[in-house]
């Protein structure tokens, strides 16, 4: 249970140093699917009402075919498999296209309503080919599962684009660009007790093709967004919600619901060929994702990052020692809402740390927002590792107690920064600190064909977080882990029992101002700042201030 903690401490008379070990993995690692593909870009949800009931989506041979889907009703302990369906294109009241197969499905986003249904996002393309210009057909559809997973409905089209550049005479309405349907994130309102609970909000960008804009070349994409008021029978007209002008590169959104039902939406916007900086920006809805009026100027900038990897554009790897550690490290910067306060935000992202120093290209950094997205507070690393080895692609979520929970790839593990492992922490604090990283993954293992895909899958609930991720371990499969809180050490815990108390001080005390050259005194469990900097001083007590009283 969180407790509220008071920023005092008492003085400790007694000085003592314990012997401490380090968690070293969480639970044993679950096969999900292990089919001779490839998997990946793993969406995972609980299932509202079935506490035991897990479902996920993935990439089953990334755009090459249908999607794959796992169901478990025993906590994740065993999965089943299947797949979602591709379902046909649209009949059109006027044009001459008949429904035809889908090629191919991807990027796949997964959510549960209140009343236990499971909601699943995915983009199709391929079934109108123009080989000429190496252009489709493409949309975005949603199926619903009314028995957590086991079966999925006729999928439902959200929305539909016939490339105008296609051969065959395209029906209305059609595009006056092509634009290619991507990256879509899908959520259900399960928190907020008005009118607008039940809601499934769903938004994604579509390329508006490769322009030049002031002698440069641009990828052009927008922000778009759809909901459904009807447990996902229909869905709403689209809307672009960015500003279309400033703000015309916007890529990876992801939709929150706060607890007063407010909708937010958060994006990047930058050059996904050339990369080197990304734009956050947020906009928010009050009336259920009807309209998501300007906020200042258009879109409110939330801040401005270095890509990781950038200085090996177009790809955006994260390079290793050798050519098999090159990843790409494309990546969302992933938005979640307090459980607790309506006003408060949070969000994770992969940024490079330090744009000069080539050997340290990606870390983990988390912001938040009290005022409801107006203002928001200097960036945090959530890696402790002492290395300048990669973190990439995190994810966040929110248990109902407001801890906060955030998993990512990591490579800290390989001196030669090419093996990745899956690595957790979390927050009791709103996020003023964050916990010793813990790695989920039983074994290390390579980026299968250099892509991890990217996001990982995590959810939450009161006691546990459960991830799921890419491994190459087997054949670059599914594999699933979960975690109890208490195995997850709170910073400031040093002995370990569950709390923060007198005793902990005495373990900090007792090893206060040394440094590793102080080979009786110094206690490295102690050194809890972030980053860690190899002393123990008023960086660690602030963080151990902070945790003070706590107790599981």
């Amino acid at each position: 249970m969180r407790k509220f903690k008071r920023k005092s401490l008492t003085v400790c008379a007694l000085l003592t140093l314990l012997t401490l070990t380090n968690i070293g993995f969480a639970g044993t690692d679950v096969l999900v699917d292990g089919d001779p593909n490839i998997q990946n870009e793993i969406s995972l949800t609980l299932v509202p009402g079935q506490p035991n009931d897990l479902v996920m989506a993935y990439n089953d041979s990334p755009y090459a075919g249908p999607l794959g889907s796992a169901y478990s009703q025993n906590g994740g302990a065993g999965w089943n498999t299947t797949q979602l369906p591709l379902g046909l294109t649209p009949p059109f009241p006027v044009g001459p296209c008949t429904p035809m197969p889908w090629a191919r499905a991807f990027d796949p986003t997964i959510t549960a309503d209140a009343s236990s249904n499971v909601f699943a996002a995915y983009i199709v393309d391929g079934a109108n080919w123009d080989i000429s210009v190496s252009v489709s057909d493409s949309a975005i559809y949603v199926s619903k599962s009314t028995d957590s997973g086991k079966n999925w409905n006729t999928p439902v089209v959200v929305d539909y684009d016939f490339a105008s550049a296609l051969l065959l005479p395209p029906p209305p309405p059609n595009d006056p660009a092509y634009r290619y349907n991507d990256r879509c994130q899908i959520t259900a309102d399960i928190v907020s007790s008005g009118s607008y609970r039940g809601n499934i909000y769903l938004a994604w960008i579509k390329d508006r093709g490769w322009y030049a804009n002031n002698g440069i070349n641009k990828p052009f994409g927008d922000i778009y967004f759809s909901r459904s008021t009807d447990s996902g029978v229909t869905f709403s007209t689209p809307i672009i919600i960015n500003d279309q002008v400033n703000n015309d590169m916007g890529n990876m959104p992801v939709p929150v619901v706060a607890r007063d039902g407010t909708v937010y939406v958060s994006w990047m916007d930058y050059n996904v060929w050339w990369g080197t900086q990304g734009k956050i920006f947020i906009r928010k809805s009050t009336d259920g994702g009807q309209t998501f009026p300007a906020w200042g100027p258009g879109d409110h900038l939330i801040t401005i990052i270095d890509l990781p990897g950038w200085e090996n554009a177009p790809l955006f790897n994260v390079t290793g020692a050798t050519p098999a550690g090159s990843t790409k490290a494309k990546g969302a910067p992933v938005l979640a809402a307090s459980a607790i306060d309506a006003n408060e935000l949070y969000m994770v992202y992969a940024a490079d740390p330090n744009v000069p120093d080539l050997g340290n290209e990606a870390d983990i950094f988390f912001i938040k927002s009290t005022d409801a997205g107006q203002n928001w507070s200097q960036p945090l690393r959530v890696n402790d590792d002492g290395t300048k080895n990669d973190q990439i692609m995190p994810w966040i979520d929110v248990k109902p107690d407001d801890t906060i929970d955030v998993a990512w790839y990591d490579r800290r593990n390989d001196t030669n920064d090419v093996y990745w492992d899956v690595y957790i922490a979390r927050s009791v604090d709103g996020g003023a600190s964050f916990s010793t990283n813990v790695r989920l993954n039983d074994s290390n293992f390579l980026a299968p064909a250099n892509w991890l895909g990217e996001y990982l899958g995590l959810a939450v609930d009161a006691n546990y977080a459960y991830v799921a991720f890419t491994s190459d371990t087997n054949n670059s499969d599914v594999y699933f882990d979960k975690i109890k809180n208490s195995d997850i050490p709170i910073r400031g815990d040093f002995e370990p029992d569950g709390d923060v108390d007198l005793a902990d001080f005495c373990v900090l005390a007792s090893a206060w101002i040394t440094t590793p050259a102080d080979l009786i005194k110094w206690n490295p469990v102690c050194d809890i700042s972030n980053p860690k900097d190899n002393t123990i001083d008023f960086k660690d007590v602030d963080i151990f201030t902070g945790n003070w009283l706590y107790k599981e």
